[in-house]
């Protein structure tokens, strides 16, 4: 017994196993819905519950490797994408954090008796999964030690919930996604490159690294805007935005030195490692949250994310008519959700909808961020 406990308090001997149990939990069906690389995410909040334990810097190193494969992945097709669904995007980039804003508002009205309204108002930038929009909330209130508190409490559902709209929404809303796959490769792939270049099986580990360096430096600009003050991208943005537009030059160039094949692979398995990751460190908030604040904030947080997903959904899908790759990228970026951005390219097994989310979630971070400054405005 101590010889196991020695073991799982070994982090990277934790993680190994989080992925290969989650690898394997996701493979179980049941009618014909199975929960795949999202399994490696709900073994991760069982370990972290358990008291298991990892570094953050896990987290941000897989999560670098992922962002930038994906963004790679996803570079022919965003210039494309933009072209096709450019106003769209933007809309769903704006609708998706306003409705969970207004949400959110209403149940600190509804609650407020009940639950501290800062509390309640910090669960919103954890529905939206959004760490620019958690320091926008701390300045906004001093640092208020409530905001950190609600963030956490409001991330669980948020992650959980785009995960499991990402699988379930094909079967609930009864749609066939093998004809929307084929519909969006006609959509997307269908033009042949025009370059007449013949691609190796290459893969540059050197430019791989500079991409990575190059994204994890524009996260670092600010940029003023008016009525907001300055923001910046993050690690997760800059990587992306800059994979994705300095990939498209080099593809277009017919110099893009990195086979697909060798991408997917680094995309699945930094995936892999990222949810387990992301599952561990949040499963170890889970006593603590029930103790402290019960079932109350977390069902605030699931209404936080459930709302804004089904709204964007709604509206790409009935008013916009996008198909299915492209729309669960779109909704993804509207939640600034990179853990769903995962589970929707391993679902359709496609690329798009990275281009789709690399589309939406600048607007999606400008707009968290605005709403989390008026929020607490009003309740701070």
């Amino acid at each position: 017994m101590d010889f196991l406990n020695t073991l799982v308090k070994d982090q990277i001997f934790l993680l190994f196993l989080t992925v290969a149990l989650g690898s394997l939990l996701g493979k179980i069906s049941v009618r014909g819905v199975s929960i795949g690389i999202s399994g490696t995410l709900f073994v991760g909040l069982f370990f972290g519950a358990m008291g298991g334990s990892v570094d953050k810097g896990f987290s941000l190193f897989n999560l670098i490797i992922f962002i930038t494969a994906v963004g790679l992945l996803a570079a022919k097709d965003i210039v494309r994408v933009l072209k096709l669904h450019g106003v769209k995007f933007i809309t769903l980039g704006v609708i998706a954090p306003i409705i969970s804003a207004i949400i959110t508002c209403i149940l600190v009205f509804v609650y407020s008796g009940e639950v501290d309204s800062v509390l309640i108002a910090g669960t919103y930038t954890g529905a939206m999964t959004s760490s620019p929009g958690l320091a926008a909330a701390l300045e906004a209130t001093g640092g208020n030690n409530l905001v950190t508190l609600g963030h956490s409490i409001g991330y669980i559902p948020g992650v959980i919930s785009v995960i499991l709209f990402v699988q379930l929404a094909p079967k609930v809303f009864r749609f066939n996604v093998h004809r929307e796959i084929e519909n969006s490769s006609i959509l997307l792939d269908g033009e042949k490159d025009k370059s007449g270049k013949i691609f190796k099986r290459v893969f540059s580990l050197v430019i791989f690294s500079l991409f990575a360096i190059g994204g994890m430096l524009l996260g670092k600009v600010r940029f003023p805007l008016p009525f907001i003050g300055d923001i910046k991208l993050g690690s997760t943005g800059g990587v992306l935005v800059f994979s994705l537009f300095a990939g498209s030059i080099l593809y277009k160039k017919g110099k893009f030195p990195f086979d697909e094949g060798v991408l997917d692979v680094i995309r699945a398995v930094a995936l892999a490692f990222f949810l387990g990751v992301v599952g561990i460190q949040a499963g170890g908030s889970i006593v603590a949250t029930f103790k402290q604040a019960g079932v109350l904030l977390l069902m605030i947080g699931a209404l936080g994310s459930i709302s804004p997903i089904i709204a964007a959904f709604l509206v790409g899908r009935y008013i916009y008519k996008l198909d299915w790759v492209v729309l669960t990228g779109a909704i993804c970026g509207a939640m600034t959700s990179t853990p769903g951005l995962g589970i929707a390219i391993e679902t359709t097994g496609k690329k798009e909808p990275a281009a789709a989310y690399g589309a939406v979630y600048p607007v999606a971070l400008i707009m968290v961020v605005l709403c989390t400054r008026v929020l607490h405005k009003i309740f701070g």
